[in-house]
């Protein structure tokens, strides 16, 4: 599985994720931040201080998306 190299949050709650095989994706988390799991993304511009440590991407202690879920969301998107 590739590892998460770089993460830069941009306006309207996407995600520019790059990754060790030279791949790029821009995920649109604008409906994810209006569930449970990621609406404290919404708080105070946590959503802008997203955060790497290659396996994941993570906000605090509680909020994160691993590879694989990047992985399936960025495929969900194409489609």
């Amino acid at each position: 599985m590739p590892k998460v190299t770089a993460v830069e949050p941009m306006e309207d709650y996407r995600l520019k994720v790059g990754f060790n095989n030279g791949n790029t994706v821009i995920l649109d988390l604008s409906e994810k931040v209006k569930t449970t799991r990621f609406c404290q993304l919404l708080k105070d511009d946590l959503f802008l201080q997203a955060k790497t440590d290659c396996d994941r991407v993570y906000w605090d202690e509680l909020t994160e998306v691993s590879v694989t879920e990047l992985f399936e969301l960025a495929q969900r998107e194409k489609d």
